[in-house]
């Protein structure tokens, strides 16, 4: 699009949820993105407060928590994002999706295709229609910006799943066009850690101080509600050419990946460390690298890094970046992908953010470059 009208175009935003972590951190980026105009903030709770009744340093801010209120929303909003707990999205979009305003859904309610994955993997016992799900675009921007740019509803990537799904994915694009096949689909394992932040604000016994403090756990063991999020967007790029979610992608799913994620004593961050064994004998961890330098070379915000140059959670603290590194052991054949992401921002808000730049035609770093 031409920067002209680029420089032109101003967007009115809102945002339900905004006491949460990741609601909070869509708040920031808005209050700097050169295209946000106003922000408006709702909650089902708290309406009726100043913003500083949830964040005390923003004392000085003209904000007041409004109630949910659809027409207000149509009438002054161009986009809302909804950074909610589980369930809640689920209600609402049965309202918003009729309404003149994009929809950035922050919540995991709307990412799944299939209902009953919803049903399993969720425990949301009235999960929003096929028909609505069949409206809604995946928002992995590195992959399916297509359809993000035409859609009017957008399911933000979950924090792990997004992670997972950056460090695995050129594989299995690769694979699809190889006559041999490149990596063994029947075993691949993600490793995952998650600062505390990833649980959500809402304290329980698994993230109080005491039990994170000089602490390290496992948690949710194979049945983690991202492993059909990555296993479902796998199974489309092995599948499909334009990134769609059809019969043919539903009975040719990918075989199940071992997911295992851990809590780790930080706040912030998410590592990734993916166990994929290569069936290709003859290829080496340079050819491998430079498909993944290929894959990624139009995505800003996807850095690979150099080999033997390994990536740490503070090195992407605060920004949009997933880095990326590979590592290949040549006594097993296996090939080790590691990534890093900062959960809050390129897991949620940041890239909840990049989805907005490409439903309006922006450069998809407007507003997250600098954060």
């Amino acid at each position: 699009m031409n920067n002209t009208n680029n420089i032109k175009k101003k967007i009115r935003a809102g945002i339900i949820g905004i006491t949460g972590y990741s609601g909070l951190e869509v708040f920031k980026i808005l209050e700097r993105h050169p295209h946000i105009t106003s922000i408006d903030l709702f909650s089902s709770s708290r309406a009726g407060e100043h913003i500083s009744s949830s964040y005390p340093m923003y004392f000085d801010k003209d904000y007041i928590l409004q109630e949910i209120n659809f027409a207000y929303m149509e009438k002054n909003l161009d986009v809302l994002f909804i950074a909610t707990p589980k369930g809640i999205s689920t209600k609402l979009i049965e309202d918003l999706k009729d309404l003149d305003l994009k929809i950035i859904d922050l919540s995991g309610d709307l990412r799944l295709k299939d209902q009953q994955d919803i049903i399993k993997w969720y425990n949301i016992e009235k999960p929003s229609s096929q028909e609505i799900r069949s409206h809604i675009a995946y928002g992995i921007c590195e992959f399916n910006e297509k359809q993000i740019a035409t859609s009017k509803i957008v399911a933000n990537t979950g924090c792990y799943a997004l992670t997972s799904i950056l460090c695995l994915s050129p594989l299995y694009v690769k694979n699809k066009h190889m006559e041999n096949a490149l990596i063994d689909k029947k075993h691949v394992i993600v490793d995952a850690k998650s600062g505390v932040s990833g649980a959500g604000k809402t304290p329980t016994n698994t993230t109080i101080y005491g039990n994170v403090n000089e602490n390290f756990s496992i948690y949710k063991v194979s049945t983690h509600q991202h492993i059909p999020e990555i296993e479902q967007h796998l199974s489309i790029i092995s599948n499909s050419e334009d990134y769609q979610y059809n019969q043919h992608v539903q009975d040719n799913k990918i075989p199940a990946i071992t997911f295992a994620p851990h809590l780790v004593p930080m706040m912030k961050g998410i590592m990734v460390t993916c166990h994929v064994q290569l069936e290709n004998d003859g290829i080496s961890l340079e050819e491998i690298h430079r498909i993944y330098q290929d894959q990624y070379k139009n995505s800003p915000f996807v850095r690979i890094r150099p080999l033997g140059n390994f990536p740490q959670t503070k090195e992407v603290l605060n920004t949009n970046y997933c880095d990326i590194s590979l590592n290949l052991d040549l006594r097993t054949n296996r090939l080790i992908i590691v990534g890093v992401i900062d959960n809050l921002i390129k897991g949620a808000s940041g890239n909840a953010v990049q989805n907005m730049n490409i439903m309006f035609s922006l450069p998809q770093t407007s507003g997250l470059k600098h954060i």
